[in-house]
């Protein structure tokens, strides 16, 4: 849930009726009736300690007033209302949010024993002492600006959470049972909480199904963790749907918990290893961990035993836990390097955590729109991620936590900012005559941005002739062999920004 965070100060805390009615205690009176009754302990409770517990609430007609007959002051009574919706309020935070508030408070009280202890007293310090009002609306304020400041891809923290809600308001408007009736077959699902829509699941031979689905037209095929009953069926959808690359997020072990069935490491794990499932065989090929990252690629070879057999890249993440996000770069990189197999042999990608619905749709985002905003242009972030949820598109309405949609925005800003300083740099590089590195870093490039250089190239050099010789290593020559002049490459890379 969105936090609102919208407090009013102390001085607008009004009665509805008009101000020259009331008197002393009647303000009280009208805004502790905006407090529900199940909460009215909570503001007792903050009067008490505000009030150095000498004024204890006797609960009955005159709630504030102390057992002793000892009354509070109407700053009093007003400050413990307000602190019990600062205490509400903070309680609809996200826990990110919430981190940020200790953090505050923990600076604002100015010594390490005043950290707030992160229990029902959160704004309590581990020594016992309790912020003060004043204390806990600066923090409370701090946090505002945090969640307003524009952040990521042009939106601020608030707005990412509030398509967040909105996403997950659409997805309990699904009805699942209806748009699931097809693929609920026994047994083959690891996690029976997460059955793939009807109109996405990924058919088997012979009028089979397999917990996986379609998404973005077919260019990725999201799917459960195999498990060891059905690892066969898993590689023949891997055969016949022609995947090139298969992403495994979950680690093996799953989070340490000592379970065969969850350890399971299907993939031959080295060199010249060897699986056979059914009639399934499986050969791995290579095997290389990526360097100065948690990435492990492995490239397999496998098939029928009476069919050709077919190559397959398995990528591994290492250390991304459940509910969690990876680093970065680590995303980054994975989905470069995914890219790249795409582009020498296509192919759909397959990506899998455990039940497939929350790194994997994480994951597979990025790998979505990684061209399109390293290019530099605008995308849609929230509708890419509510059409994940969409029967007609999408897998589950079950995708997706608000760290792992927030991460979207991050990573991605992160792609843009790294996508705009290498074309700035190819077109120096270009410019000061140091063409070698410009190729370099052009051909790491995503391919669909290249294109688009090449079709400013086309347009620059105003010749058919003069059209790039190819799309490799070759790219800036034209077709009578001739270099394209530098000035020229510059140019037609500074038309494409």
């Amino acid at each position: 849930m969105t936090a609102s965070l919208n407090l009013a100060p102390l001085s607008l805390i009004k009665p509805s009726a008009p101000a020259s009615l009331l008197g002393g205690d009647e303000q009280v009176i009208q805004a502790f009736s905006e407090v529900p009754a199940s909460d009215h302990d909570r503001v007792y409770y903050h009067l008490w300690e505000s009030t150095g517990k000498k004024i204890f609430p006797d609960y009955g007609k005159h709630a504030f007033h102390g057992t002793s007959g000892q009354q509070a002051t109407q700053a009093q009574k007003l400050a413990a209302i307000h602190l019990y919706k600062i205490e509400k309020e903070f309680a609809q935070l996200s826990k990110e949010s919430q981190g940020k508030l200790y953090g505050h408070l923990w600076k604002i009280h100015g010594s390490k024993p005043g950290v707030p202890n992160y229990g029902k007293d959160a704004f309590h310090g581990t020594n016992g002492r309790s912020s003060t009002l004043e204390e806990r609306l600066t923090a409370v304020k701090l946090v505002q600006a945090e969640l307003d400041s524009v952040r990521f891809l042009g939106k601020s923290e608030r707005q990412i959470q509030a398509e967040f809600d909105a996403i997950t308001t659409y997805s309990k408007s699904i009805d699942y049972e209806k748009h699931t009736a097809l693929s609920r077959e026994k047994g083959k699902d690891r996690c029976t909480y997460s059955f793939p829509y009807d109109k996405t699941v990924v058919p088997l031979s012979k009028g089979r199904f397999i917990n996986a689905s379609y998404i973005f037209s077919g260019r990725q095929i999201h799917s459960q963790f195999p498990r060891k009953a059905i690892t066969e069926e898993h590689f023949e959808m891997l055969y016949e749907q022609g995947v090139s690359v298969a992403h495994m997020l979950p680690q093996v072990g799953y989070e340490g918990r000592d379970d065969a069935e969850r350890s399971f490491l299907y993939v031959p794990d080295k060199a010249g290893e060897i699986h056979t499932y059914g009639n399934m065989v499986v050969k791995c090929l290579k095997k290389e961990q990526i360097k100065d990252c948690p990435l492990i690629l492995r490239k397999i070879e496998f098939g029928l035993k009476d069919k050709p057999a077919r190559v397959l890249h398995h990528l591994q993440t290492i250390g991304w836990v459940d509910n969690e996000v990876p680093a970065i770069e680590t995303a980054k990189k994975a989905s470069q390097l995914k890219m790249k197999i795409q582009e020498a042999q296509p192919g759909p990608s397959n990506l899998h955590c455990m039940a497939g619905v929350g790194r994997t749709p994480t994951q597979g985002i990025i790998d979505e729109l990684y061209e399109a905003v390293w290019s530099g242009a605008t995308v849609d972030i929230a509708a890419v991620a509510k059409s994940q949820r969409d029967p007609e598109t999408g897998r589950t309405p079950h995708q997706l936590n608000l760290r792992q949609y927030s991460f979207l925005y991050e990573c991605l800003e992160d792609v843009r900012r790294e996508g705009a300083q290498t074309q700035q740099e190819i077109v120096d590089c270009f410019t000061s005559g140091r063409d070698k590195r410009a190729l370099e870093l052009f051909n790491e490039a995503p391919q669909s941005w290249r294109h688009r250089v090449f079709g400013a190239v086309y347009k620059v050099m105003g010749s058919p002739s003069k059209v790039p010789h190819n799309y490799g290593e070759l790219a800036f020559y034209d077709r009578d062999g001739h270099t394209i002049p530098s000035a020229k490459k510059a140019e037609a890379l500074l038309a494409t920004q």
